[in-house]
């Protein structure tokens, strides 16, 4: 029991701190290496998770010139990140990309 107090409150500890640094936040989703995944889907939603974004934050990043349509929807987010979008096109992959804040070598490496 005290194994499992000691690790829930460093989990606390670091959730925390990712919350108030949002540069400790990109620096622990840069850690997160995409050969690790087997989909693409997983690799995505933890990139997500560990930056701390909401699927909007992901939506509003992915436009371009922060111009309306340029982006991915929230819906389209969810569907890749359940599993239930399949391969996406070139166009989308890019602007996958950019609203996750990944280089897309890093989601080609899912498509080979």
């Amino acid at each position: 029991m005290q194994i499992l107090g000691d690790f829930m409150q460093s989990k606390a500890a670091r959730k925390s701190r990712l919350k108030s640094d949002p540069c400790e936040a990109e620096a622990a989703s840069e850690l997160i290496n995409p050969s690790d995944f087997l989909e693409y889907h997983a690799y995505l939603a933890a990139v997500r998770q560990a930056r701390r974004m909401s699927k909007t934050a992901v939506a509003i990043a992915s436009r371009q010139d922060d111009a309306q349509g340029s982006g991915v929807s929230n819906s389209v987010l969810s569907k890749i990140e359940n599993g239930q979008y399949g391969e996406p096109g070139f166009k989308l992959m890019i602007r996958v990309a950019r609203g996750y804040g990944v280089p897309i070598s890093n989601l080609a490496h899912f498509f080979r």
